[in-house]
């Protein structure tokens, strides 16, 4: 019922998940859904299922919240936001069979991408910080970024790929 626009933009809503879902994941395109707060998980996971969900990832920087819908759902797409690599790290990760592991970009090594892929996890790199960062990453093997702005992302891995 609330006005969430601006002075431009009048009478914008909202929109629920369910409606998002509907529209989104037929785009194949990559969704990532950070969940932030705990007693949602069932909710959530009813409705991704209803969906294409091979393109859609649950993530959370709580580890907790993961381990609940990975007791509801063996199929769904969990990734877990941290701020960095550890053997810990990647022990709980695999613990409840983790596809992605979302890891801030600053201090991000090769060899811990090398690791994680070894592990058979998706690596993005998160909390990217310009162009240069971009390339740092694509170098050492990231599989996905999180910028600011796709657009300039595929313009510097295109630049690179063309080397």
């Amino acid at each position: 019922e609330f006005d969430f626009g601006n002075s431009k933009f009048h009478g914008e809503k909202i929109v629920r998940l369910d409606d998002f879902l509907k529209y989104f994941s037929q785009k194949k395109m990559h969704i990532f859904l950070e969940i932030k707060e705990e007693g949602y998980e069932s909710k959530i996971v009813n409705i991704v299922k209803k969906y294409n969900n091979e393109y859609i990832t649950l993530i959370s920087f709580k580890y907790e919240i993961l381990e609940k819908i990975r007791a509801i759902s063996n199929v769904l797409n969990l990734g877990w936001l941290t701020y960095d690599f550890s053997q810990r790290v990647l022990q709980k990760c695999k613990n409840i069979k983790l596809n992605q592991v979302l890891v801030m970009s600053i201090g991000l090594q090769k060899s811990e991408v090398k690791t994680l892929h070894d592990e058979g996890f998706i690596v993005t790199a998160w909390g990217v910080i310009n162009k240069t960062d971009i390339s740092r990453l694509y170098k050492i093997g990231v599989d996905r970024i999180i910028y600011d702005s796709g657009y300039d992302a595929k313009k510097v891995i295109k630049e690179l790929e063309s080397e």
